[in-house]
């Protein structure tokens, strides 16, 4: 366990700077090491600040355990009904909402090749009145501290994953 802590506390000092953390939760009865927030207000302006035209909100969340044991892909598919659930209990949608991202990040070591292949492609989106009020999107992270490597929906860029991989900077 000692390295999921030294990976955990690596993850947490990053979040740190301009995410809420918090550690040791439960949701849906399953704890969870860390629980990360980010949200970002765009607005646009015409001449002056008092000439707001618009708004938008966008929010990310990182929720965080590690799986030591490994994990089989019916236990995946758990996973995926606890971020629908935090989805429909913490998405607001309003018409300021463009989005809200929901990631599970499975701490484990050598996962294996359909669990990667389903992390790979697994996304799920839910759009609030044809998008007008915003949509949410749910996808997985695996972080393999063995291999020091990590997988993830292709939607997620290289700079995006940059901050889950072990030791990287």
């Amino acid at each position: 366990m000692e390295i999921y802590n030294k990976y955990l506390n690596q993850l947490e000092n990053r979040y740190r700077s301009s995410w809420d953390v918090k550690k040791n939760l439960k949701i849906d009865d399953l704890n969870i090491d860390l629980l990360t927030t980010f949200s970002a207000k765009f607005e646009k302006y015409v001449l002056t600040k008092k000439a707001n035209i618009g708004s938008a909100n966008t929010t990310i969340h990182d929720i965080v355990l590690a799986v030591p044991d490994g994990i089989e892909l019916n236990q995946l598919k758990k996973f995926e009904d606890i971020g629908k659930n935090f989805i429909l209990n913490e998405v607001k949608p309003e018409y300021g909402h463009i989005a809200t991202e929901v990631k599970i990040v499975l701490m484990g070591n050598e996962f294996s090749k359909d669990i990667i292949k389903y992390a790979e492609r697994y996304r799920y989106t839910k759009s609030y009145l044809l998008g007008l009020k915003g949509w949410s999107m749910l996808i997985y992270v695996l972080v393999d501290l063995k291999k020091q490597k990590v997988y993830a929906h292709k939607r997620m860029n290289a700079k995006e994953r940059e901050i889950y991989i072990p030791g990287s900077v």
